[in-house]
């Protein structure tokens, strides 16, 4: 249990590390949309339940990969749009910002019931 937790934030916190590389956004966004792709085919051949949990994990790293891209690249191009200026009245940082500790949180409860 300890083991799969602390590996759960090792790939989140380097997901936050990786997200602001200075690649091309655009095409580490592919590469990672890619993956992300390649691995949902496969899970669909896999038999054995630690291969399909290991899958799942890669698919959840591909998955924060590319939220935190379009998180940066939203930063970048538009700093200056805030929660007046929103149509919306949203705080679009903000709230993508609490989706992904939301994302953070469903994960560990995920992990949590695999393990029982």
């Amino acid at each position: 249990m300890n083991k799969l937790l602390l590996i759960t934030l090792l790939l989140f916190f380097s997901e936050l590390i990786l997200a602001h590389g200075g690649e091309d956004p655009l095409k580490e966004l592919a590469k990672s949309r890619n993956r992300l792709s390649t691995s949902q085919q496969v899970f669909e051949t896999l038999k054995n339940q630690t291969d399909r949990y290991d899958n799942l994990l890669k698919q959840v790293k591909y998955l924060q990969t590319s939220i935190f891209i379009l998180r940066n690249m939203m930063v970048k191009d538009y700093p200056h749009v805030n929660e007046n200026m929103s149509k919306y009245k949203l705080d679009y940082m903000t709230k993508v910002d609490e989706s992904l500790k939301s994302f953070r949180d469903t994960l560990e409860q995920m992990k949590e019931t695999i393990n029982e």
